[in-house]
């Protein structure tokens, strides 16, 4: 295959660097802007290459060693090898070059929440190997044992080394930081978040880093407006749980119905109407037509608002909708549809839930003018 030599012009959403020669674009894994690179070419396509990194000619001054000695081999994170300041910076530069592409929308320098870097993750999903458990490799069904990751709350590892895990294809595992959970085992697990304990099913979807979820809520509760708000995406209800005592009503809307038991037991003593459906369903019924809300929360999946969600944020009469996202391209591409439609976006935000990888927790506050 080619060897060649290339500049790395910057980071995109997927971790890879990017850089030019010839006009044609190429992705390299574990690169940093400015550095010179030398790399294989393992994949050639017609309008991009991917590579491999082989030597560093130039390096990059925010270079760093990995503290992991899985970095590189198991797909578990992809940004170990630049301090975590420069981290934040990578992110930074990231977002706002996806909101200008794909929302039209210039940000201009804002605020980036940070986390601890290390032991910070509650919650994983680890593969069986032939002799453990471990992490699939990038793009690969292969599994890279192992048996510590600097990214787990000690529980977890202790765990993980212990190897009192079950005999099962795929474990999810979830500490509070003082019992552990298991997927599948365990029915129900709990994390004691601002002085409450939240309640859920350790094999569904929660938060993996409830260190920094504290912050969350509180920007939730900082921009929430008017006595009556709707929860949309609401899973187990951990927003609705911790809204203001000034908020008289919820709604909340979520499609897994087995949630029910745990958004009751969260909302205790709320004003809360649950319909257990997806969002989509619930327009389509007409149900929002008997609600007036003042403020809408919504925290969907990586692909982002379907055209029928957007569609009733158009039309319903909201002040304000807040949005969290766990992909800033389909937020972006949302927040840019919404703004055509009489929206403005007044405050956005993001949130580091996941030192060391390539992910970004997005926050952004739209009032209907």
């Amino acid at each position: 295959m080619t060897i060649i030599k290339i500049k790395i012009d910057k980071i995109i959403s997927s971790g890879d660097g990017l850089g030019f020669l010839d006009g044609k674009a190429h992705f390299v894994p574990q690169a940093l802007p400015n550095e010179i690179v030398e790399v294989q070419v393992i994949e050639n396509k017609k309008g991009f290459n991917r590579c491999k990194l082989l030597n560093i000619i130039k390096a990059s001054e925010f270079r760093t060693e990995p503290i992991c000695k899985y970095y590189n081999i198991c797909g578990g994170c992809n940004m170990q090898h630049t301090i975590y300041n420069n981290q934040i910076t990578i992110k930074k530069d990231i977002i706002q070059d996806i909101f200008r592409r794909n929302g039209k929308i210039e940000l201009e320098d804002f605020e980036f929440v940070e986390s601890k870097d290390i032991n910070y993750r509650n919650r994983i999903q680890l593969h069986r190997g032939n002799s453990g458990i471990g992490f699939k490799r990038r793009q690969s069904n292969e599994v890279v044992e192992i048996n510590n990751c600097p990214l787990l709350v000690e529980k977890l590892n202790h765990f993980i080394l212990n190897k009192s895990y079950p005999n099962e294809n795929k474990i999810t595992l979830f500490s509070n930081g003082i019992n552990h959970f298991i997927g599948g085992k365990d029915s129900e697990a709990h994390a004691k978040i601002l002085n409450k304990d939240i309640y859920f099913n350790p094999g569904g979807f929660f938060q993996s880093n409830i260190s920094i979820l504290p912050k969350l809520i509180d920007l939730v509760n900082r921009y929430v407006v008017g006595p009556r708000v709707m929860d949309l995406y609401c899973g187990v209800g951990l927003f609705s749980a911790f809204l203001p005592e000034s908020i008289q009503s919820i709604v909340a809307v979520e499609l897994d119905s087995r949630v029910k038991p745990f958004i009751d037991r969260n909302t205790n003593g709320r004003n809360i109407t649950f319909f257990p459906m997806s969002l989509e369903e619930y327009i389509l019924r007409g149900e929002h037509e008997k609600s007036i809300i003042d403020t809408i929360i919504v925290d969907p999946p990586r692909k982002g608002l379907s055209d029928e969600v957007r569609n009733f944020l158009k039309h319903i009469s909201c002040k304000r909708v807040i949005y969290i996202s766990c992909d800033p391209t389909t937020m972006a591409r949302d927040i840019k549809d919404l703004n055509e439609h009489g929206y403005k976006l007044i405050e956005f935000k993001c949130l580091d839930f996941y030192p060391n990888t390539n992910h970004i927790e997005s926050f952004g506050v739209l009032d209907f003018e």
